[in-house]
């Protein structure tokens, strides 16, 4: 059974370093940034959306856990405004390597879910990569509709 618990301001410290580098990784690989400018540029963006880091207002960065309570990944979401309701906005949704394709991230998802209604959210967004397939999966098989879809094409120089 997956669950959700706030992150530990150890565990925040210790996630911080991955995520900015990851988010940097993804931003290069769907185009959106150079190399050379991906790292600064997610600092940034890190910097911006959590600017008290685990107290920052409305942000929520939960461990996700497995049944034994041991932490497998991490789930972060903020309130934000969408057409003047309340919703949940996942910021990121990772399992670990060696805990992927147990149902964890779907779990999270279930207890996000959950977690909605006590919260007063009446609905969760989110951005996935176009190269990330599975994830993409997932939320269609949990229910997501796409509300945009951005498409692009490399040609001449760049093939």
């Amino acid at each position: 059974m997956t669950a959700l618990r706030p992150f530990s301001p150890a565990e925040f410290e210790a996630w911080l370093p991955q995520a900015i580098e990851a988010y940097a990784r993804d931003k290069t690989a769907a185009g959106q940034w150079t190399p050379d400018e991906a790292l600064a540029r997610s600092r940034e963006d890190h910097a911006r959306l959590l600017p008290q880091g685990l107290a920052t207002v409305d942000h929520h960065l939960c461990a996700i856990v497995n049944g034994t309570g041991t932490a497998v990944g991490v789930l972060w979401f903020a309130r934000q405004r969408l057409h003047g309701l309340d919703i949940a906005y996942v910021y990121n949704l990772e399992v670990d390597p060696p805990h992927r394709r147990q149902g964890h991230a779907a779990g999270a998802l279930r207890c996000l879910e959950q977690a909605c209604a006590s919260f007063g959210f009446h609905g969760i967004a989110l951005h996935v990569f176009g190269h990330n397939l599975g994830a993409r999966q997932l939320y269609a098989q949990l229910g997501f509709e796409p509300t945009n879809i951005s498409l692009f094409k490399r040609v001449g120089a760049g093939d």
